[in-house]
């Protein structure tokens, strides 16, 4: 006794915190794991000084902490109720979790002074939060489809059993029994096994980095610091406990009072947006004023145009030329003003003598007088001899073309040819019947020659034998062979200065269209954007605030930020079936067969044969298997197979066919809680 009491005497504080110190790590042999972890259960971890830690690793009641309900569903936290947590990058947790840890946080590196620098203890920043069950899951199904791959498809020839979608989903059963309920498929089995995390709740914050399975760690960074027992004690004042067997882990205790305490702080009533809805810019120069002339030409104007008669005018056509001038230089004769300023094969041309040149060849040049008025002249009228060089005849009818000048259509009715036309008008129009008339503008002519030129109308005689015939325009002038009346040079320069000061305002208009009211009303257009989008999501919130349980408490919870697993189950083993198939078909598109063929020796022959296998896509899919009851069925033919304890055919047949029945009756969601609930009795934890 004595010699124990020396040798107790003898250990110092180095040997007996060298005693204490756990060794417990992942790559030690089993029976040293279990030595080591035990002795970090029952010894390490105080007991007495701080607030009792959740066991999240022993603890049966606390190890599917936040992935399950008290029924046994397998929860998912709903994204749009996370907060960012201040100070961290991409970290988030549920809102009251975040509200909590902020005022923990302020409060402890308020009151923690003792050689914090260089710990987790300094300034209790955020390392890891919330973690997404879906991408986990996504992440862990990559490892499955190369299980599924590399492994099972290798053997016993699979690979040519796959020949479509329907093949894949056969074989695919087969692997999931295979596993012997060791490999979780759907989703709501990853949510309770071990391969999620239960940072999935949104109800966990490590504020360290260290490695979770190292003891030593653990003691050294946490629990020895002098600084443990006020992070501990400060933690359990807002709400929250320490993970026992990783101190850097806060779990929030939604039973304490005080985290109820944030927790009844929600739903927070959307306030509405101080935002007012943008208002569209005015356009501030006024319209463009209306002309006071809607056209140069009037009636009694007497007119000219320029024609080509026709060698022969009983088989021949007449070109009206046109289009050689500004149409302000209408108000001169024919011919006069012409453009010259075209430049063909280097040269300047003349562009009224250049067509009239060219078309010689066609005919002759002819000058041809109008008198413009507003109907047909009546029979037997008399001519107007426009000037002593002008003949004079006695006519029965004046022959009349249509001309649709701005504003409005006029006739033009023909009264005369110039004095060098052998016959004078008598024999003009004695020849028209027989002709027809073809217009040539002197661009097009340019471009395209005679090709160019387009029908104006052929002569025709009506009942009462006038002849009509459409005109452009630009083939007339005010005619040079009389005295025109000041008032309609007059008229003439009025109606184009209108024109021009109209083209002015025009121009400046739509230079401030373009530079200023456009961007204007673009950055309304934006604005509005974003204001009717903001209303919309506002109203969206409202909507959503009406429908949660208030205040939120431990007893709604679940209904105030979950979603039970079993809800989008189905729609995850479809996506997961759909792409791991993709993926396989491909990477794979072909299947090749070997066959052994006797031939009439029985001398076996191989027979090599490639089959295409089917490819497709989502809508692919859809198409081919549109019923949802297909779905449900797959969904649960695996849940069966993913199980380690078997259900018999006899209950499984009885389970689906009251699932679909209720899913005929009641719908999906009422199916697909039934079949979680027959199944519950049957599934052992992972």
């Amino acid at each position: 006794m004595a010699e124990q009491e020396r040798e107790f005497e003898n250990l110092t504080l180095e040997d007996y915190e060298l005693e204490k110190q756990p060794k417990g790590k992942n790559d030690l042999s089993s029976f040293a794991m279990f030595n080591e972890r035990k002795k970090y259960k029952n010894e390490v971890y105080p007991i007495y000084t701080v607030p009792t830690p959740y066991d999240l690793w022993y603890d049966k009641g606390k190890h599917f902490f936040g992935k399950l309900d008290q029924n046994g569903y397998a929860l998912v936290a709903r994204e749009k109720y996370f907060k960012e947590l201040p100070g961290s990058i991409n970290s988030f947790a549920l809102d009251f979790v975040v509200d909590a840890f902020n005022d923990f946080k302020d409060k402890y590196v308020f009151l923690n002074k003792k050689q914090a620098s260089g710990t987790p203890f300094d300034q209790l920043d955020t390392k890891s939060a919330w973690r997404s069950s879906p991408i986990d899951y996504n992440n862990y199904l990559d490892g499955i489809f190369e299980l599924f791959v590399n492994d099972f498809m290798t053997q016993n020839n699979r690979d040519q059993e796959m020949i479509d979608f329907r093949s894949f989903v056969s074989l695919f059963y087969k692997f999931v029994k295979q596993s012997e309920g060791n490999t979780p498929i759907t989703f709501s089995s990853f949510i309770k096994s071990s391969f999620c995390s239960p940072q999935s709740s949104g109800l966990i914050i490590e504020v360290s980095n260290d490695p979770h399975g190292n003891d030593q760690d653990k003691y050294d960074n946490f629990i020895k610091n002098i600084n443990f027992e006020c992070y501990a004690r400060t933690a359990a004042e807002f709400g929250f406990r320490i993970d026992k067997n990783y101190p850097g882990r806060l779990i929030a205790d939604i039973k304490s009072n005080k985290m109820q305490e944030y927790m009844a702080a929600y739903p927070k009533e959307p306030r509405r947006p101080e935002i007012t809805e943008p208002q569209p810019p005015v356009f501030e120069l006024p319209d463009v004023g209306n002309p006071t002339l809607q056209s140069p030409w009037s009636k009694g104007d007497t007119v000219e145009a320029y024609l080509i008669r026709p060698k022969d005018p009983t088989v021949g056509i007449y070109y009206i030329i046109g289009g050689y001038t500004e149409p302000r230089n209408q108000k001169f004769g024919a011919g006069v003003r012409p453009i010259i300023n075209t430049e063909i094969d280097g040269e300047r041309v003349d562009a009224f003598q250049y067509m009239v040149n060219n078309l010689l060849p066609e005919g002759r040049a002819t000058k041809v007088f109008f008198r413009l008025v507003d109907v047909i002249p009546p029979e037997r009228p008399q001519p107007t001899v426009l000037s002593s060089n002008l003949p004079s005849a006695t006519i029965n009818i004046l022959p009349t073309f249509s001309l649709a000048v701005p504003g409005g259509t006029k006739k033009a009715a023909i009264i005369g040819v110039e004095n060098s036309f052998q016959g004078g008008l008598s024999s003009f129009i004695t020849d028209l019947p027989a002709s027809s008339f073809r217009y040539i503008d002197f661009q097009d002519y340019l471009e395209n020659g005679l090709n160019s030129s387009y029908a104006v109308a052929r002569p025709r005689d009506t009942a009462e034998g006038l002849f009509v015939s459409s005109l452009p325009t630009n083939s007339i002038h005010l005619s040079n062979a009389v005295q025109q009346p000041s008032s309609t040079i007059e008229r003439f320069n009025q109606y184009y200065k209108e024109r021009d000061d109209i083209k002015v305002e025009q121009e400046r208009r739509e230079e401030y269209r373009v530079f200023t009211y456009e961007p204007l009303y673009r950055k309304y257009e934006e604005e509005l954007k974003i204001y009717n989008q903001t209303i919309e999501d506002y109203n969206a919130q409202v909507e959503l605030y009406s429908t949660l349980p208030k205040p939120m408490s431990f007893y709604n919870i679940i209904e105030s930020r979950y979603n039970l697993g079993y809800r989008v189950d189905v729609n995850m083993l479809k996506e997961m079936l759909m792409q791991f198939y993709y993926s396989y078909s491909s990477s794979r598109p072909n299947i090749f067969l070997k066959e052994e063929i006797k031939c009439g020796t029985n001398t076996p022959r191989t027979k090599h044969r490639v089959i295409e296998r089917e490819q497709i896509s989502k809508n692919i899919i859809n198409q081919k298997f549109s019923d949802r009851r297909y779905w449900i069925k797959t969904y649960a033919e695996i849940k069966r197979l993913e199980m380690k304890k078997k259900i018999s055919p006899e209950v499984f047949n009885k389970i689906l066919y009251n699932t679909i029945s209720i899913y005929d009756s009641k719908g999906e969601e009422q199916s697909l809680k039934y079949l979680t609930d027959s199944f519950k009795k049957f599934i052992d934890s992972y």
